[in-house]
């Protein structure tokens, strides 16, 4: 005669971020049971959006300044946690006719081609 065995387990975690003791116990008269510790950890996601540190930026620019010159920095941060909190920069009219340009990484203003008042 051919039989199958199935064993079923009820498993319980209460999500936290510590140690949990995890019970395993099958269906069977009398049931068996197995216990575990288990730490959960919860990972960031990239829930938080990037802000500047400041409402307005305002510089100014000698009209004489050299293209390559940095204008002023602008900074933003983003409270997740790493890497959903890397920041980039980039000018929304970003064209190469521009009178500026980013660095995408820190922020940096710079000209981009000579500046005149004419």
């Amino acid at each position: 005669m051919a039989y199958s065995t199935f064993t079923f387990f009820a498993v319980s975690v209460t999500l936290c971020l510590s140690m949990h003791q995890v019970l395993a116990m099958d269906a069977g008269e009398p049931a068996r049971t197995s216990s575990v510790v288990v730490m959960v950890t919860v990972d960031d996601v990239n829930d938080n959006s990037a802000v500047f540190t400041e409402f307005t930026y305002q510089f100014s620019v000698p009209e004489s300044s050299p293209v390559g010159a940095v204008v002023g920095t602008v900074t933003a941060v983003d409270t997740d946690l790493p890497p959903h909190n890397a920041v980039y920069y980039r000018l929304i009219d970003d064209d190469s006719q521009s009178s500026f340009s980013i660095d995408p990484r820190n922020g940096q203003l710079s000209i981009n081609q000579l500046i005149t008042s004419q």
